[in-house]
């Protein structure tokens, strides 16, 4: 192996005679001119080299180690290391040189399978409290009683309370738990005919049959006044005097009166399903109080719901961790946290493991001399360092 790494040296030294210049001083290296006095880097990237005043090149002839020297400690070509900050990797590449990644390493908080920078404020998810993101990746809470208090446009109200919506016709009242419950008016300029609502500039069927009306400003109405034909004009369909047919709300019975007058009753429809004190329309799909299923408002107020089985936390390792908490990963460097539905999300930083052997260092699975000149090494994961036992013959 001795010889080997001289024989190297001498090869690089040979490659290093320079194109000399007596009267200049001057040393040529490849593309490259050295004054007289002047030191470099070898060809083998370990040795250094000086310039003479006679263009001659004189060089060390250390055998060089293929390998890294980073933070008191050696590396082999091609290993990957973490970098003293932690969080970034680092590889040893050929010549010696150490390549690392150049993340910004900055303390963060994980919350709720989310990650928050120091300084950051967030809602707690129950609602109503909120936390911040503190030094060390502290995360701090307050704590509302949130079965008591509603927010609603950042504004806390008690159980009973009354106030405008946003959109300021409509009305909302704080109950129970939280919940909200507004009205559902439409609040933009309508005009009301025949239990139906207009928008301005729009233009309709009169209760005549024959006739047009029109929303003018302000929710006025105005019909045209021809003689009409006695029957009646009902959402696009004409009816004779005294027929019955459904109304457009599919519960109530209308019937066909003299002079086009249309008649209907007016029971009240269910037009929409109440699940949990929330109020949905028909079609609507909303979340199952268990928190994993999907419900839907179906006709007639019908809430049917799926019914899967729900994780309330992850299994990871053999153990059982509730949504939110964060363990460190089986390989002892990792960190990873439990999401909603069970989901374990782990960080990926690479942990090297190495063994370390008469001043050299070595990965796992790796071989190597034990420095007897016969006997023979092999890294272990542990890391331990397992050699062979035969009895050397001195003489050899």
């Amino acid at each position: 192996m001795k010889s080997l790494i001289f024989l190297s040296a001498i090869i690089a030294l040979a490659f290093l005679m320079p194109a000399c210049d007596n009267e200049d001083g001057v040393c040529v290296v490849g593309d490259k001119t050295y004054a007289a006095g002047e030191s470099f880097t070898a060809a083998d990237g370990c040795n250094t080299c000086t310039c003479s005043a006679n263009g001659a090149i004189g060089c060390t002839e250390m055998a060089c180690l293929p390998g890294c020297s980073y933070e008191g400690r050696y590396y082999e070509i091609g290993a990957a290391f973490p970098s003293p900050d932690g969080c970034n990797g680092c590889v040893c590449a050929e010549g010696g040189q150490v390549l690392c990644t150049l993340r910004d390493c900055v303390p963060i908080c994980v919350h709720g399978g989310r990650f928050y920078d120091v300084g950051d404020t967030f809602h707690a998810g129950d609602g109503c409290n909120t936390c911040s993101c503190e030094a060390e990746g502290v995360v701090s809470c307050s704590e509302i009683d949130c079965n008591r208090v509603c927010v609603y446009g950042e504004v806390l109200y008690d159980v009973g309370d009354t106030f405008p919506s946003s959109d300021g016709c409509n009305t909302c009242v704080c109950s129970n738990f939280g919940i909200l419950n507004c009205t559902l008016r439409d609040c933009a300029p309508v005009c009301e005919a025949q239990g139906r609502f207009y928008d301005v500039g729009a233009t309709f069927p009169a209760a005549d049959g024959c006739n047009t009306c029109t929303c003018g400003e302000g929710g006025a109405i105005a019909c045209t006044e021809m003689a009409c034909v006695q029957s009646c004009n009902y959402e696009g369909s004409s009816y004779e005097v005294g027929a019955t047919f459904p109304a457009s709300d599919g519960c109530n019975t209308c019937t066909c009166g003299e002079g086009g007058a249309v008649a209907c009753t007016e029971m009240a429809c269910v037009q929409g399903c109440n699940y949990e004190g929330s109020s949905y329309e028909v079609g609507a799909t909303f979340p199952a109080s268990d928190g994993c299923n999907t419900c839907t408002c179906g006709e007639g107020g019908a809430v049917a719901c799926t019914e899967m089985a729900c994780v309330q936390g992850c299994k990871h390792e053999g153990s059982v961790y509730e949504v939110g908490d964060t363990f460190p990963s089986s390989d002892g460097c990792n960190a990873c946290v439990c999401n909603e539905g069970g989901e374990v999300v782990c960080t990926l930083r690479a942990c090297v493991e190495v063994c370390e052997h008469q001043g050299r260092f070595y990965e796992v699975g790796a071989s190597f001399p034990a420095g007897d000149g016969c006997n023979t090494c092999t890294c272990e994961s542990g890391p331990v360092v397992s050699c062979t036992e035969m009895v050397c013959d001195p003489e050899s």
